[in-house]
């Protein structure tokens, strides 16, 4: 819903033409955005937490753009 009503008066009012998403690789698919027409444009590692030492998160970055607002 979010890329149907939401982004299309985002872009409207301020002009944006691209969306962004971050999907945490190890527990999505990312077929959700796949299948609903978004880009593929990086990959990304987050740091390591430093109260924890956990290693950070491998995250995959689509895009939206709405065509539209070109």
């Amino acid at each position: 819903m979010w890329r149907a009503f939401v982004f299309p008066a985002l872009c409207h009012e301020c002009g944006f033409v691209w969306g962004l998403s971050y999907q945490d690789a190890a527990i999505h698919s990312g077929n959700l955005y796949r299948f609903d027409g978004w880009v593929r444009l990086a990959t990304s590692r987050s740091g390591t937490d430093p109260r924890s030492g956990r290693k950070g998160r491998r995250k995959i970055i689509w895009g939206w753009c709405d065509e539209a607002g070109e």
